[in-house]
This record gives C-alpha cells, structure tokens and sequence, in this order.
C-alpha cells in the first residue's frame, strides 16, 4: 500500500507574495510544514528541526543548560526581528515577514502544544470562545523606515515595536502625562501630544507643539514626562524596568480591577513578563522571544508586542482571563526641579508657597500640603521655633537631600531659611506616612505577608544607596517613610542625616534621636555608621510586623538603654513570621560588622516573597 506524504496536499498551492511550491523541501525552506505538522516524522522535517527554528532563551529547542540563558543570537545587521526575505518592486524594497495566526490542529497537535516545555507550565491554550484561526502563515510587507530607538536598559531584550507608519527622528516625541505649566516659559501639554525636542537643559526639555489652528508653541516640560513616538514606553501598558512585586501592588490598586494588565521589563532574566489581575490576585506570564515574534506559548506568536497585547485584549485563548484596560497610573515621575528656572536655585521667595491644608507635625515643626505658584502639589516643612542650632539643622538637611537623588528617597526642592519660621519644600506623597497606614490596618491586620514586606524591599533599595554614598540616616523609623498613590516607599526627614568623613561619626550633644530605634554604639561610643541604620531598620520590620505599633513596649527609654549597655539583646515579637524574626536577628548584632548590609537584606527579604500562587512561568 502505497502512504501518500502529508506534504504533498500543499504541493501547487501558490501563497500571495511566495513562489510556487512544487516540492516537500520548497515547503521545508518556507518552514510552513514545520508550523503545521510540527510531530511530522519525514526526512526534511528530522534534519532541519535544530534549524528550522530559533535557539533563543525561550525556545523549547534550545538545549543549554537547565538554569542558564543561551547565548544571544547574532546581530545579522538587518532591521527588525526574525528572518526577512527582501523584494525588489517598482515602489521601493519591502520586508516580507511571516507572522503565524492562532490556530487549533487536530486533537493530536494540541497535545504537543499544550505546555510547551517549562515556560508558562500553566499556561492553558483552551479556549471555549475562540472558532479557530486559519493556519496560512500572514504574510505583511513592511516599509523599510527605520523605527525609533527603543528603550536603553541593562539586560534589554530585542526591540519589541513594529516600525511606524511614517518616518520619526529622535526629536520626535509623544508626552505620556499631562503638565501644568507653572512658571513662565513652561508650556502646557495633554498625555498624548506629539511634540518635537528643540534642545534640553539639564532635566528639561524645550519642546515645539503645533496646534490645531496651525501656530507654533513652544515651552519648556520635564524630560521625564516624554518617550520616542513610536517607541514601547508610549505604550500606555508598559511600565519600564520594575520588579514582579511592583507589578503586582500597582495592580491591586482601587481604579484597576480584572481584567486590568501591564507589560514590564525583568532586567534579571532579560525578558518582558505580562501581569493580569483577577479578582484579587495577580497572574505574571513571561513572554517568550525568538529572532521571529514574542509569544505566550509559541503556537501564538505575534511580530509585536502590541500586536500580542491587541490579541488577548480580543480573546483570553488560555489566559486567566481576556484583557481589559491597561493598569492606571496613579503616580507621576518625581518634578526634577519646581520650575526649569528653578534648577540651580535652592531657595525661593516664601510668597510663592500657599499652605492648603495640615498633614501632620514632624520632629520640629509642623507640616502642610502647600502649592507652589497656585500650580504644584507640595509638601511644607516649617519650625515653629527661629533658634540658630535649629536653624543649621535644617541648613544640614536641605544640604544632604539636595546632594541625594534615588526613586526611593524623598525629593527636595527648595528651602526658605531667611523667613520666620523657616521651611523646606518637597514633593508631595498622597498616602502620607507608613506609620499612619500601617495604624489605620492595626485593627483589622488585614495586609498580606508580601505586602508588608514589599515595603521592606522599597526601604532597603532606598538605604542601600545611601549606605553606597557614604550617607547614614540615623532616624530611619516608619514614621518618616513616605507613601505615594501606588504605595510606593520613598524615605524622607533627613533631620539627623550626615554624609560620613570616616567610617563613622558622632552624634552631636543637642541631636534629638529616637532611643528605641538607636544602636548599642549610639550610647556606648557615640558612634553611628551605615551599621546602626541596619539596627534602626531591625526596629522598623518590628513596627511593620505589628501595624506600627511602638516597638518593645513593655520596656521605657531608660531601660532599653540599660539593656543594651548591660549586653542584653532585643528580642522580635512573638507572632512575627520565623524568617522575618531570623532577619531581624542579624540586624540586631551586638558587633556591628557582622550585621548585613542593605544590599543583602534586600536579598534575603525578596526571598520571602514567593509568587508560586499566581505565577505561570
């Protein structure tokens, strides 16, 4: 009996814009029958399979070793991904690419794709609301226009974007948050507006608008506030480089809800994952990528990542659920400056600052939402006192915020030291102080393990550039960690802050510090270095654990420091989870070098934040 080849139904088909097949290796250099019977147990099939398909880090044909990304595939120096077949005709060179739709082979076929090797195990391709996609390969033609840069990054993958539809240069970019011009020469800019860069000045950008009755504009906005036309970061879904942790407590805020998502770059596995809230929880997805298209699993592989994200917002096709909208962002880049006339300009008249409303009273003084220019949300720190000493405290503290800059630490933008009282201005963070959020749960204690210790994580990212420069905060406590609208940490009162001459310094007679938060050598030596803010930060996971209750209650000032000086050690509280209480442990030694540093408490606590619930790698 003669066995009729499956290849030969395709044989004498013509395919828009590809020669004629005529024979079963036409079909293999088209690499079609691999797409449609990839179980296939032919001669061509069995010798070009480590061919016919990519050995990126996401290909189940990759065979490196278990744990280990593969090499990088070569540049080949040609424009956008996977392999091209270029085509002469009379209107220029176009780029044929080949991009597979979803489709559901038989019964058997589905078995194989079901799983897909150890990236997305759980992925599940079943889907009761998708008819089934023809199997012909989409064959597009794309302008050669090169597209715009895509965004730098350690650990970045392949660019992930189509080029666009016209050609862009550099200058060309599209505002992804609105601003309010609030001094002269700022211009004001809708999310969305197509602006062109005339030149920049530090962290402003002179930008030109044309608007709809054809007039130039011009002005000055953040360079923050602006991506490439074109480029991922215009995407309103794409978050940057962040961590699995951020995606998720961005997520789990009030405006998303299911169905809500977002697209973020991992730096440490060089990969681009999808998040997907449902309900209450969150589901990450790691997207594969070969030379040829990105893909959840690869039955399903898209040219783009938009034109994935465009897919699963149409159908779920084994997703936990079908997109909806893109995750809200509720927080804005830090303002680099109040104004671009303000950048070199530490001091401001005290006429431009209006006090709306108190927020709270800090060590010295009170403290109040304020607007500056009857434009900008700001937070005012005043003395109620003009003493000289206090006054070279706060002198020391804008001196020390103004030297540091990091998403975690709390930005400085002015100070007014010649009034009565005097005051430093900063950016405002609308969820207030860790402490009070920490209270208003006390009650109910109804905050997840990984929540708490998210904030932890945010703290240490914080600390540990502080400790890298040479910088001790010496009143690191919840009360003076600040909470963004995304719950995002950034530490501020820098009131005891000192940059370190040596290893460590002294604390000055006339320093006010919080007792219970204060090293053995704070009392003993007079000493404080980046080790005693690794005790204070001991102290603080006791605070968190407990909702921001005071620490070691039962005990006074004085006696805490007659423990200490004894040789008595701190003790974590009782219903404090085991490995937070080991954490707490070492940061509690009595010999200060053998006390972590905030780079390896960041470790060990990311450690104890397991997603294996909601993860589908």
């Amino acid at each position: 009996m003669k066995v009729r080849h499956r290849h030969t139904l395709l044989l004498g088909r013509s395919f828009p814009g590809l020669p004629r097949v005529t024979s079963a290796r036409d079909i293999m250099g088209l690499q079609i029958c691999k797409r449609i019977c990839p179980c296939c147990p032919c001669a061509p099939c069995q010798e070009s399979e480590s061919a016919a398909r990519p050995q990126g880090p996401s290909s189940k044909f990759y065979r490196g070793h278990p744990g280990h990304l593969p090499p990088p595939v070569p540049d080949t120096g040609e424009k956008g991904q996977g392999a091209q077949r270029k085509e002469a005709t009379g209107k220029g060179t176009t780029e044929t690419r080949l991009v597979w739709r979803n489709h559901r082979g038989t019964e058997g076929h589905n078995s194989a794709y079901r799983g897909q090797g150890k990236d997305n195990a759980g992925f599940d391709p079943q889907d009761t609301t998708n008819n089934g996609i023809k199997i012909e390969p989409h064959i597009i033609h794309v302008p050669q226009n090169p597209s715009p840069e895509e965004p730098s990054a350690q650990g970045r993958v392949n660019s992930s974007m189509a080029a666009p539809s016209l050609q862009w240069s550099r200058a060309d970019k599209v505002s992804i948050y609105s601003y309010t011009n609030s001094s002269v020469g700022d211009m004001k800019v809708q999310r969305g507006d197509h602006l062109k860069v005339i030149h920049t000045k530090g962290d402003w950008a002179f930008v030109q608008r044309m608007n709809e009755r054809g007039l130039t504009q011009t002005g000055y906005i953040p360079k923050s506030f602006l991506a490439d036309t074109g480029s991922l970061e215009a995407e309103d879904w794409y978050f940057g480089c962040i961590k699995k942790m951020d995606a998720k407590r961005y997520l789990l805020q009030e405006p998303n809800s299911s169905g809500s998502f977002l697209v973020w770059n991992n730096e440490d596995s060089a990969c681009y994952y999808l998040s997907v809230r449902v309900d209450v929880t969150v589901r990450h997805y790691r997207i594969s990528q070969s030379k040829l298209a990105f893909y959840l699993v690869d039955r399903a592989a898209f040219q783009t990542l938009r034109s994935l994200v465009d897919y699963y917002q149409q159908q779920s096709d084994g997703l936990c659920t079908r997109l909806d909208k893109p995750c809200v962002r509720l927080d804005e880049p830090s303002m680099p400056s109040l104004s671009h006339s303000t950048v070199d300009k530490l001091e401001i008249s005290p006429n431009s600052i209006e006090r709306i409303k108190q927020l709270g009273r800090g060590s010295f003084g009170l403290v109040w939402l304020g607007k500056w220019n009857g434009t900008t949300k700001v937070a005012v720190k005043e003395l109620q006192v003009t003493a000289q000493s206090l006054q070279q405290s706060l002198y020391g503290e804008a001196d020390t915020m103004w030297k540091l800059s990091h998403e975690r630490l709390l930005k400085l933008y002015a100070v007014c030291l010649q009034t009565n009282p005097v005051f430093i201005v900063t950016e405002y963070m609308e969820k207030g102080t860790l402490k009070r959020y920490l209270r208003a749960h006390q009650q109910n204690r109804d905050l997840e393990l990984q929540q708490l210790m998210d904030f932890s994580v945010q703290i240490c990212q914080g600390m540990d550039y502080m400790e890298k420069n040479l910088c001790v905060h010496r009143d690191l406590r919840t009360e003076n960690i600040l909470l963004s609208a995304m719950l995002s940490c950034k530490i501020g009162d820098f009131g005891l802050a000192r940059f370190m001459n040596s290893s460590s310094i002294a604390i000055s007679a006339d320093a006010k510090i919080p007792i219970k938060w204060m090293a053995p050598e704070v009392f003993s030596e007079q000493k404080y270095s980046s080790k005693s803010d690794v005790w204070s930060f001991g102290v603080l996971l006791v605070e968190i654990v407990t909702y921001g209750k005071m620490p070691f209650p039962e005990k006074t000032n004085e006696q805490y420091v007659m423990e200490l000086m004894g040789g008595g050690t701190l003790q974590p509280p009782r219903d404090s989870p085991e490995n937070v209480s080991c954490i707490m442990n070492m940061c509690w030694k009595r010999e200060s070098p053998l006390r972590p540093s905030f780079a390896q408490l960041e470790r060990l606590i990311m450690e104890l934040l397991t997603f294996s619930e909601d993860v589908v790698e």
